[in-house]
């Protein structure tokens, strides 16, 4: 099926919801907040409406008010040509703005009298034409018997809707930041002795609705064959913009340019170049409205869709595996479990690499167990600093823990598993994943930049694999906490890792430059194929995180570096699988002979003996020369680790015995296992060293010592 049959198929199978405003939750600022959204029926679109007229049946004024920012989305009736409009007169069949509904617009807008004259006299001249037709409803009716008076502007005058300045409208005054003269004007008419009145406000009434489109029906010229669906319908030439937002005016259907290369050389017109019927255009682009409403996807100017078959809730394709996890589960009915192949924390962790395959029980039991010591002592360095500093005062608590905590690591570890089992419950056989991303290279055009489709189970088993073979300890803040995980960042975070900067007010990474926002689009496309079709990473995204991640002083609070060391981790993991089929995982491996990998961890041992002896108040701020060192370290490390190594020894000596026996045995251990030429080579490491820096860091933080 073509991505139009999909749109129609989305269309036919949800119609019964057509006209039926939703709402979708989220949180901004703290806040919750409703945006609405629905499926358009047949020959209506949406409006945001500015001022609210209240009328009788008779026709009658009652009373007029502002439309709040929150309740602003208006469905109306429409033309073929008011759904498209863009600089051209064609008024809408019921609510409109002012120039058209008001027909005293003249006498309070002086400079616009003449086109007011001819917008009213098509508006009331087309509501008249279903005011006396066969399919008039008691609310059009209404709507006429009171326009037709022209007394719209004044009324709401009267009432203080509108405000004048010396005896026009006032073009400073506005309505939700749109001036007076450009208001929206949607009507209410309350219930007389007409039965047919069950809902007052014109832009909820499914009856009005349903009239509407048979009386546009009806109104059908003669039929041709639509290209798209092989059936005989009345085509249009006029399609829908509003696609991505209500703003948007971009179109991704268009045959206006009858001038340059759109026809030339293969037809004689539009007409032969193609014919869409105006029925399902409409239902293609109500149903791809209402699918990027409901769930759409925004990198920048790129808008994703995605959507199953049977509109069954699905993984998301671009989130975090922590967010994957925690949005089934929340999503569950309470008190409801679901069926899953449970395993035990231990066993979980184990199975997403945080311990080697045959690692000790008594160390095990100390991850697991030991967390008083290992809350009071950091991966890294002790991030109890940023309690005073006053970095996160009114915005988050930052708490002071340690970077890594494997028991609620191994949680998260469960929680995804069971939440891609419970979406694998709800398929059947015939479900499918649909993408569609739409992106415009002007305001005007819109083209479907992405369009795949696969099996569900097939698009879990990818989901799975991406997290899986990307899986690493990585930490984000969450309802103001920091919190820790083990799986992959979403999307747009890796955007941020990757390219952005902490320079903001919260000092989190992010691509503050409004041109290199585009970038958020460019790395979800490229990221597409590696999630939905299990493709390769791309080699210069890995080396970029690689360099990022080298390069630990270019960032101004630590955090920020050590979650772009997490993704180089996650990126040169899946890359050292996909090309050469290895395992590497976030325990550390004790017996791996790799140059890049014990130089890595050679690096993380001499960071960690110079952070042990700093002092909390005048060491604060301080680097240790692993990290100074870090991004030459990478490129010369024989000839780095002679300088490096030279500097460690005044630490060595402020260490206790017992600690710094240890500290000495490791680093002894680590370069026994080096081949005997391969410590000497000066040549660039690879990502493969990072691994070993932070498989080693984690290693360190539950070793006690004990004095002879």
């Amino acid at each position: 099926m073509n991505w139009e049959g999909e749109l129609l198929d989305l269309y036919e199978k949800n119609c019964s919801k057509a006209g039926v405003i939703e709402y979708k939750e989220y949180e901004k600022n703290g806040k919750k907040e409703r945006v609405p959204y629905l499926l358009l029926p047949l020959f209506h679109t949406t409006a945001a409406a500015q001022i609210e007229v209240t009328i009788d049946e008779e026709g009658n004024f009652l009373d007029a008010s502002k439309v709040s920012e929150e309740d602003k989305l208006t469905v109306i009736p429409m033309t073929e040509k008011s759904g498209s409009r863009t600089a051209g007169k064609a008024p809408h069949p019921l609510c409109d703005n002012l120039q058209y509904v008001a027909g005293d617009y003249a006498r309070y807008v002086k400079s616009k009298a003449e086109d007011a004259a001819e917008c009213y006299e098509m508006y009331i001249t087309a509501l008249e034409q279903w005011h006396l037709s066969a399919y008039a409803h008691a609310k059009a009716d209404a709507v006429y018997c009171y326009l037709k008076k022209k007394t719209l502007i004044r009324d709401l005058v009267d009432v203080h809707v509108l405000t004048l300045n010396e005896g026009i409208l006032d073009d400073t005054a506005k309505i939700q930041n749109v001036t007076q003269e450009k208001a929206f004007v949607r009507f209410i008419v309350r219930q007389g002795i007409s039965e047919e009145i069950s809902e007052e406000a014109c832009w909820k009434d499914v009856s009005l609705q349903e009239r509407f489109i048979a009386y546009c029906q009806f109104l059908q010229k003669e039929k041709e064959l639509d290209y798209l669906t092989g059936k005989l319908e009345t085509p249009s030439y006029f399609h829908s913009k509003k696609i991505r937002s209500e703003g948007d005016g971009a179109k991704l259907i268009s045959s206006n340019d009858k001038d340059n290369y759109t026809f030339r050389g293969r037809f004689a017109s539009k007409e032969e170049a193609f014919s869409i019927g105006g029925e399902t255009s409409q239902k293609i682009h109500n149903a791809l409205k209402w699918m990027i409403r409901k769930q759409g996807r925004h990198f920048d100017s790129l808008t994703f869709a995605v959507w199953e078959s049977n509109l069954s809730d699905m993984a998301e394709w671009d989130a975090d595996t922590e967010t994957i996890g925690s949005d089934y589960t929340k999503n569950l009915p309470d008190g409801s479990v679901e069926a899953v192949d449970c395993r035990n924390d231990k066993e979980y962790a184990k199975a997403n690499g945080i311990f080697e395959n045959d690692m000790e029980q008594t160390e095990a039991e100390n991850i697991f167990e030991n967390d008083a010591e290992y809350e009071a002592d950091g991966m890294f360095e002790d991030n109890t600093e940023h309690e005073t500093d006053g970095m996160f005062k009114d915005d988050i608590e930052y708490e002071s823990h340690t970077l890594f905590r494997p028991d609620g690591n191994s949680i998260t570890a469960k929680q995804f598993y069971q939440a891609l089992h419970g979406y694998r419950s709800r398929i059947n056989n015939a479900s499918r994943m649909i993408l569609m991303a739409f992106d415009a290279a002007t305001t005007g055009r819109l083209a479907l930049a992405e369009y795949k489709v696969l099996e569900t189970g097939r698009y879990l088993e990818n989901m799975e694999r991406w997290h899986r073979q990307c899986s690493w300890v990585h930490t984000k803040f969450k309802n103001g906490k920091k919190m820790d995980y083990i799986g992959i960042p979403g999307v747009k975070e890796i955007a941020d890792f990757l390219y952005g900067s902490d320079s903001d007010a919260k000092k989190f990474l992010t691509i503050h430059d409004k041109n290199g926002k585009r970038l958020y689009a460019e790395i979800s496309k490229r990221l597409l194929p590696c999630i939905w079709d299990g493709r390769n990473l791309p080699y210069d995204l890995v080396m970029h995180a690689v360099g990022r991640a080298s390069a630990p002083q270019t960032y101004k609070e630590r955090y920020n570096w050590e979650k772009i060391l997490a993704l180089a981790c996650s990126f040169v993991k899946k890359y050292r699988y996909d090309r050469m089929k290895e395992e590497w995982n976030v325990a550390l491996d004790k017996n791996c002979k790799n140059r890049d990998y014990l130089y890595g961890r050679l690096l993380a041992i001499a960071d960690r003996v110079e952070y042990r002896t700093f002092e909390k108040e005048r060491d604060s701020g301080r680097e240790t020369n692993a990290k100074r060192y870090m991004s030459m370290f990478s490129q010369r490390p024989f000839e780095t680790w002679k300088v490096i190594e030279e500097n460690l020894q005044p630490y060595l000596n402020k260490l206790k015995a017992a600690e710094r026996r240890h500290y000495e045995n490791l680093l002894d251990g680590v370069c026994d296992l080096f081949e005997a030429d391969d410590f000497c080579k000066n040549t660039k490491l690879d990502g493969l060293y990072l691994l070993g820096f932070h498989s080693q860091s984690f290693a360190m933080k539950n070793v006690k010592y004990e004095e002879n």
